[in-house]
């Protein structure tokens, strides 16, 4: 784990960051990625969503958007690893 001023990020799922260097990367400085989490109101929201969400990653769960079934109105496209690979493994 790296605690680094960058968008936060986890470089797999599940055991895929296992051992990795910097696997998942947090972020609790805010001045050059989300600068608004920089304001005391949203501080601690912010650093309790971004762990959550990254260690979610750790482990093993996707975004949801990355599913086979994701409706076509989502108008996000899939980001990071796939869940059918995890499924396989």
């Amino acid at each position: 784990m790296k605690i680094s001023d960058e968008g936060p990020h986890a470089k797999g799922l599940g055991t895929q960051i296992d051992k990795k260097p910097a696997g998942m990367v947090l972020n609790f400085t805010f001045e050059n990625w989300s600068t608004a989490c920089k304001d005391a109101s949203m501080y601690e929201k912010c650093v309790a969503s971004t762990a959550v969400h990254e260690f979610g990653h750790a482990l093993g769960f996707a975004h949801e958007r990355n599913r086979p079934d994701t409706p076509g109105e989502c108008a996000n496209r899939a980001q990071g690893g796939n869940v059918a690979a995890l499924a396989d493994a």
